[in-house]
């Protein structure tokens, strides 16, 4: 996980009166919803916070860290998130619509049901995540990671993954279409698997 440093206790509150979302440590939840759009999150952590009444908008997220946060069914649309970690979060049914992701890692994440739409995925990386039953359409990848992550059920559509290793992970019964497929590495049983894409019976 990222070390950062010199970061102040903070809280919400403190921070939207002060209009200051830099450097802080954040652990403790908002007494009432606070609106997000259009904030600047600059090398701060978030601990165990519930983000589920929130919607983030038009923002920056960069050198942030969410340990424990509940993102559930929380929209993020024309975000850019730079260099953000995502560690032990659940993340069921989050939408990121029109993102831009830099050097961003998503590490034990629930994210069931996660749906990534026209998004921008440079040198992301998925570690031991769980995202089966979620979607991912029409989104652009570069260097983009993924590590024994559950993709089962999960739709790959009009996508750009090219190199992209998924032998280490579980990708039964994904909804696909050929360009999504086209130099991707799989092992031997996934191959098998992804045959129908291919027109290719096998007897």
């Amino acid at each position: 996980m990222t070390k950062l440093n010199k970061l102040k206790d903070s809280t919400f509150e403190e921070c939207v009166r002060e209009g200051d979302f830099g450097y802080k440590r954040i652990t403790t939840n908002p007494v009432e919803p606070i609106n997000l759009d259009k904030v600047y999150f600059d090398n701060c952590c978030f601990e165990n916070i519930d983000f589920t009444q929130f919607k983030i908008s038009l923002n920056n997220v960069d050198n942030c860290v969410f340990v424990n946060c509940d993102l559930s069914n929380v929209l993020f649309e024309e975000t850019v998130l730079y260099k953000v970690e995502f560690n032990n979060c659940k993340m069921q049914g989050t939408f990121f619509d029109e993102c831009r992701f830099e050097e961003t890692i998503f590490e034990e994440v629930n994210g069931k049901y996660i749906n990534f739409s026209s998004c921008n995925l440079k040198k992301v990386k998925f570690r031991e995540c769980d995202f089966s039953d979620s979607r991912f359409m029409l989104c652009e990848t570069q260097k983009f990671e993924v590590s024994k992550v559950n993709f089962d059920k999960t739709e790959f559509i009009s996508m750009k993954m090219d190199k992209t290793d998924f032998s280490d992970s579980h990708i039964d019964n994904i909804i696909t279409d050929i360009s999504s497929l086209k130099g991707i590495k799989v092992n031997a049983g996934q191959a098998l698997s992804l045959s129908i894409y291919l027109g290719i019976e096998i007897v």
